[in-house]
């Protein structure tokens, strides 16, 4: 009796030392996502969802999904996520999403399912953002690529070009303000240029009429407070037309303008090329690789550390376009003389340019073809090596100027253009037809240059100057 309550004395002491195994948390995942910095490349903020059974997330068209890594939590830290009993890594693992893919979470005592969908975004749509209160002869227009913010630089409406001084105002919280003061200059400008340095700081130039020659180009840069010269004022020898301002992966900024007159170091209506180390400009350098002789309108770009030069060649063969790459630090020839192999000329009263994140450019100019005025755009493929031409050329009607075009981080080029009507269409290669969409028309009417630029997401802005001189601007974005 005695040995038979000692046995159970000692049992029961056993177990009450025995650990105590605790039950498996839930297997259930507990968030889930695409983000920017796990897919490189593909898109450019982070797309999450909550997780409350099974997932869809909406991604834009334009991204391949064939190859995307997600980034998932679950409840319990000892759960295994697992496709099609491949172990999924969190922020790693890349997966074909362009069918449903299921995840299994699992504790080993408990499973749970989640099927996981991506779509497409709904197709972007253009709204009516805002009208200026003031009016303009001319601007241009670009985002700042560290804010996302359009920035606009122009000469005031105000009777004669000596009066029309600059302004820089920026569209923020659906109104336009300025940058620094209404007005940032003392005397009348035209031909104006914006651009920004690699952290953000807006620039600007323009042929000035209160320098000691008139209509030399001035550069001026904002510090947060107020507007400062950039060097001295009155860059080059002579007046100068056509500015393009950009700077190269070293903080370096350059001026490219043609020469409006004879009597400089370089001829009249040569490319005139400046640059600023920071203190004092070197002017009036020629373009070494350049052989024609005569430039006008002309657009500069940077991307992947590379400046992309684009210029109209005046007088050659009935007018050409000539696109040059300034990379490790020397200048080559991308295109010189360029045309489409059937039009017999080149308007060269606008120019529009821009590069994609692979090096590919897209160049776009006004070129009679078939005796009818097309918009014309060339494209170098950079793995390549080679020009050819990008969709169908764009007919025109009566109208032979003012148009623009843009490369969004999806690298898809979209071009702005104004119609016979006075309006301004908006259009780009279909994914799926492969041609033209059919062009969108803006409300406003224009009988000037409109500007198009995209965010470092996606979102696009145009720009146009209406009939009254006012700037009225438009926002490209998913509908509300």
């Amino acid at each position: 009796m005695f040995f038979a309550v000692l046995t159970a004395g000692i049992l029961t002491s056993c177990k009450s030392d025995d650990p105590i195994e605790e039950e498996p948390g839930e297997a259930k995942l507990a968030t889930f996502g695409f983000y920017q910095e796990d897919n490189e490349g593909l898109f450019f903020q982070d797309y999450e969802v909550a997780v409350t059974g099974n997932i869809t997330i909406a991604l834009p068209k334009e991204v391949n999904k064939s190859a995307l890594v997600a980034r998932f939590t679950t409840t319990a830290a000892e759960a295994v996520v697992e496709v099609a009993t491949v172990e999924q890594k969190s922020g790693v693992t890349v997966n074909d999403f362009t069918v449903p893919v299921d995840y299994i979470v699992t504790n080993g005592t408990n499973n749970t399912k989640y099927t996981v969908t991506v779509t497409n975004s709904p197709d972007y749509v253009w709204t009516l953002a805002g009208t200026s209160e003031f009016t303009v002869s001319e601007f241009a227009m670009k985002v700042n690529p560290a804010t996302n913010i359009p920035y606009v630089v122009f000469n005031y409406s105000l009777g004669a070009s000596e009066l029309r001084k600059a302004g820089v105002f920026k569209f923020e919280s659906s109104s336009w303000s300025a940058v620094g003061v209404d007005t940032i200059t003392s005397a009348g400008v035209n031909n104006v240029a914006l651009t920004f340095d690699n952290s953000g700081k807006p620039y600007v130039a323009f042929c000035d009429y209160g320098n000691e020659t008139s209509r030399t180009p001035t550069a001026k840069s904002f510090n947060g407070t107020s507007w400062a010269n950039v060097g001295a004022p009155g860059i080059t020898d002579v007046r100068v037309q056509y500015n393009s301002l950009v700077f190269d992966k070293n903080n370096q900024l350059y001026l490219f303008a043609m020469n409006d007159v004879a009597g400089g170091a370089l001829a009249r209506r040569a490319l005139n090329m400046n640059t600023f180390n920071g203190t004092t400009w070197t002017a009036n350098q020629p373009l070494s690789v350049r052989t024609l002789p005569n430039a006008y309108r002309m657009r500069s770009v940077q991307k992947n550390g590379n400046i992309y030069l684009a210029i109209n060649d005046y007088a050659n063969n009935n007018g050409t376009v000539s696109v040059y790459i300034l990379e490790n630090g020397s200048w080559s020839v991308l295109a010189e003389g360029m045309r489409h192999e059937e039009a017999t000329e080149s308007n060269y009263y606008d120019l529009a340019m821009d590069v994609d994140s692979k090096g590919n450019v897209y160049a776009m100019s006004i070129e009679k073809v078939s005796d009818e005025y097309k918009l014309v755009i060339h494209k170098y493929t950079a793995s390549s090596k080679k020009w050819s031409i990008y969709g169908s050329p764009i007919p025109l009607g009566t109208n032979n100027r003012y148009y623009d075009l843009a490369v969004s981080p999806f690298d898809v080029p979209y071009v702005i253009y104004r119609t016979s009507e006075d309006k301004c269409a908006f259009t780009f290669i279909d994914s799926e037809t492969k041609t033209w969409a059919e062009p969108y028309l803006f409300s406003a009417n224009t009988t000037s240059d409109p500007f198009i630029d995209f965010d470092s997401i996606g979102k696009g802005y145009v720009v146009i100057q209406n009939t009254d001189n006012k700037l009225v601007i438009y926002k490209y974005d998913a509908p509300k």
